[in-house]
């Protein structure tokens, strides 16, 4: 969300988008979806990290910018977001 929504970049894997969507899976019927191989995961979340963190480098966070860049503020919610799933 955050490449796309701040950086105007295409997804990485759009084919699988729909299934992590919580609004289109219950959490009963999550264990039957075809969710990616735990190496495969690990590698597309590193490289997702990997693109946010360059994103985070080049993106200005005055005051002036867009509303979700103004302060870091969709940074800062990315985070608060990953540090929720730390919790559960």
């Amino acid at each position: 969300w955050l490449l796309r929504a701040v950086g105007g970049r295409e997804a990485l894997r759009p084919e699988i988008d729909g299934l992590y969507n919580a609004f289109e899976h219950s959490r009963a019927s999550r264990p039957s979806l075809p969710l990616l191989a735990p190496a495969e995961a690990r590698t597309y979340a590193s490289d997702v990290r990997g693109r946010a963190l360059d994103l985070l480098e080049d993106t200005p966070l005055h005051e002036g910018g867009r509303p979700l860049e103004r302060a870091g503020f969709a940074f800062g919610m990315i985070a608060q977001h990953e540090q929720q799933h730390d919790e559960t």
